[in-house]
């Protein structure tokens, strides 16, 4: 029964790393998104005209390809998991005999900087970004999980925290404290609003600071 205990915490806590991570890894996704329609738009105007001969390693005439954008997006999105992209440049390199540059079927030379850096900025940058966000929480959630304080508290401080600084001024009245902290109410807060004297008494073995009202 206690070995079941544990397992189910473990699982508890690799959920919770996980919904907390999933508005950084949003962030992340969307950046992501806007590389490759970038990319996308780069790769069509450089690779849309590309002769694409019968013995091609990896594009060809139907949908591996950048003749549009969508196909191109989809070409990315598979070089994300390292997949034949060395190919894949290689056939962007295409020079005369094998094409006409009269007819601007040919390829480019400056090939490898385009799918270079595309594989660097996705396939290992961006990766290893979640990757340390996704660490990050799983340690933050684990030393909640070992402590009085949950995530629930800090994200109900953030709450009622707007409601008495909602410029964001990151300051509130002292007078206002004590409110604060009932609204909380423990571990963060109190259980009762005290005297502004008892209330600076105890916050001052926190070192919440306190100048001029605030």
């Amino acid at each position: 029964c206690s070995s079941d205990l544990k397992q189910a915490r473990k699982i508890r806590v690799l959920l919770e790393t996980l919904w907390y991570s999933l508005p950084s890894m949003g962030n992340i996704g969307t950046f992501i998104l806007l590389v490759d329609f970038i990319y996308g738009v780069l790769g069509v105007d450089m690779y849309a005209k590309l002769k694409i001969p019968g013995d091609t390693n990896v594009l060809d005439s139907s949908m591996v390809n950048f003749r549009s954008l969508d196909r191109a997006l989809m070409l990315l999105f598979r070089f994300q998991t390292l997949e034949e992209w060395d190919g894949a440049m290689h056939d962007c390199m295409l020079q005369e005999p094998y094409c006409s540059e009269a007819l601007g079927d040919c390829g480019t030379m400056w090939s490898p900087l385009y799918f270079v850096s595309y594989v660097i900025v996705t396939a290992f940058v961006i990766t290893n970004l979640l990757i340390a966000i996704i660490l990050d929480n799983f340690e933050t959630t684990m030393r909640l999980d070992a402590s009085a304080l949950k995530m629930m508290h800090l994200n109900r401080f953030v709450d009622i925290w707007s409601e008495f600084d909602a410029d964001a001024t990151m300051v509130i009245p002292t007078v206002k404290f004590a409110h604060l902290l009932a609204r909380l109410q423990p571990p963060l807060g109190l259980s009762r609003v005290q005297s502004r004297h008892e209330l600076l008494t105890r916050t001052s073995k926190y070192r919440i600071p306190e100048h001029g009202g605030f």
